[in-house]
């Protein structure tokens, strides 16, 4: 926010709402217990609760009167696979920033009391794996995607795997992952980044080492 606020582009762009998505099926408060994630909801303008199809009518209730005790002001709204009319979310005029900022006499914003390091006080890291030797696709699953930490919370990357000839997309939410396949217009590699709280990046790395071939 600081970034079009606390800058010159402040006289050249306009924030309209602050717009946080909620993962009904993966976020709890107790996982979720962090600075940082009670923040995107505090400062959030709208609020949305996506993937309601896969939890219950309950949990999903429960996710909104949580989130009402941490931000009673913000716009709350439901949807699957983040499907949502755009009228609901672009050009509303939401924005209650200003109340949160303070200038100093260089006419720069910051926000009140504003956390440093907040995510690495979390305990939330990232990890890059890359490598030019592709994977097992059997040790990938078994090895890697059945044994997956409960924390790590994100990983994306493109997988080059062995028995394929085929670029893979992979994208991971929580214990859900997905794979979209495309043709390769570089050379094969493997690209990986994983996101989560207090990981080890030697067991991790040396796990993804394990997946792949001679």
């Amino acid at each position: 926010m600081l970034t079009f606020l606390g800058t010159e582009l402040k006289d050249l762009t306009y924030l309209d709402s602050v717009l946080t998505l909620v993962d009904c099926e993966n976020f709890t408060p107790d996982h979720f217990d962090s600075e940082a994630a009670l923040k995107q909801i505090a400062y959030g303008d709208i609020i949305l609760l996506n993937k309601t199809d896969l939890v219950s009518q309950d949990k999903v209730d429960y996710l909104e009167s949580y989130i009402k005790t941490i931000n009673n002001a913000a716009r709350i709204l439901r949807s699957q696979y983040s499907k949502i009319p755009f009228y609901l979310i672009l050009d509303v005029n939401l924005s209650k920033l200003q109340p949160y900022l303070i200038e100093d006499k260089n006419h720069q914003y910051e926000l009140q009391k504003k956390p440093k390091n907040h995510l690495i006080n979390d305990g939330f890291t990232s990890i890059s794996f890359r490598s030019k030797r592709p994977f097992s696709m059997l040790k990938f699953q078994h090895n890697f995607l059945d044994e997956l930490p409960e924390n790590i919370f994100r990983a994306k990357g493109i997988l080059w795997f062995q028995e394929s000839e085929s670029k893979h997309i992979f994208q991971l939410s929580g214990k859900r992952y997905d794979m979209q396949v495309e043709e390769w217009s570089t050379t094969p590699t493997n690209q990986l980044v994983l996101i989560g709280r207090d990981l080890n990046p030697l067991i991790i790395q040396q796990g993804l080492t394990n997946c792949l071939t001679m």
